[in-house]
């Protein structure tokens, strides 16, 4: 890493530089501000802000009569906020974002719960919010690695294919076929086609 072998850094120093986003979240019953901080205590409410705001979930948060210090699920307070999936994932990558000495995020589908219009916002922002960050994504929907730098088409365990979207569709191979197969379901049919 920059030169330095890896094996030469401590644990507890690679895990500062790593931090993740899954598919599948559940929330803390805790303020909204402390799920991103994972901290009960002694945050920064001006990065949580920030956070909230890059991971475009700082609207929805904002009009609620608590802010950022509404609980999170109805568990402890009656009126806590129980967000949809794609809300909880923005929240994830909020949190993630939070983790400023994380230099590499790992994003396994993070954006599987929004909608259409949410993912493709995100997927236009994604190198400004990442930043000066690395990012390793993880997707089996293949319209979503068309702004990668590099894609590695995984298969069997073994890297099957490596280069950008342009680089691989015009290998013509595994990975075009796949993209190719999954864009029949996002192309729009005229109306009265016999298709």
């Amino acid at each position: 890493m920059n030169g330095i072998d890896y094996l030469d850094f401590s644990l507890s120093d690679l895990k500062r530089l790593f931090t993740v986003v899954f598919q599948e979240v559940e929330p803390i019953a805790v303020s909204i501000a402390q799920n991103v901080a994972a901290a009960l205590q002694g945050f920064d409410r001006q990065l949580v802000e920030q956070c909230l705001q890059r991971a475009g979930l700082w609207e929805k948060v904002a009009s609620l009569p608590q802010g950022m210090d509404t609980q999170v699920l109805k568990i402890v307070e009656p009126d806590g906020i129980v967000f949809s999936g794609g809300e909880n994932q923005k929240l994830m990558i909020a949190r993630a974002l939070y983790r400023t000495e994380a230099r590499i995020m790992i994003m396994d589908e993070p954006t599987a719960a929004l909608d259409a219009l949410a993912e493709e916002k995100i997927y236009q922002e994604f190198n400004q919010l990442m930043e000066d960050r690395t990012a390793i994504f993880i997707s089996h929907r293949l319209a979503s690695t068309r702004f990668c730098d590099e894609i590695m088409l995984l298969d069997g365990g073994t890297i099957a294919e490596r280069g950008t979207h342009e680089e691989l569709m015009m290998q013509n191979g595994l990975y075009a076929e796949m993209f190719r197969e999954q864009s029949k379901y996002y192309q729009l049919k005229e109306v009265g086609s016999n298709d």
